[in-house]
């Protein structure tokens, strides 16, 4: 178990990371990461039925 947890400098720059990361406010590259995953999703499937269907939109999943 002690051979999974970090050392204690790991953890603050792995915190510090996740911080940057939450406090970057670039919602435009939210939106087109968000795009481009609903779009990923929807193409690796082994059945033709999305699962975000653009009619849906704004209705059943939000995107922006």
């Amino acid at each position: 178990m002690a051979e999974h947890i970090l050392p204690k400098e790991k953890k603050t720059k792995l915190v510090n990371l996740l911080q940057y990361w939450i406090d970057e406010d670039d919602t435009e590259e939210q939106k087109e990461t968000g795009e481009y995953l609903i779009q990923a999703l929807d193409e690796d499937r082994l059945s033709n039925r999305q699962l975000f269907p653009v009619e849906l939109k704004g209705v059943t999943w939000l995107v922006g």
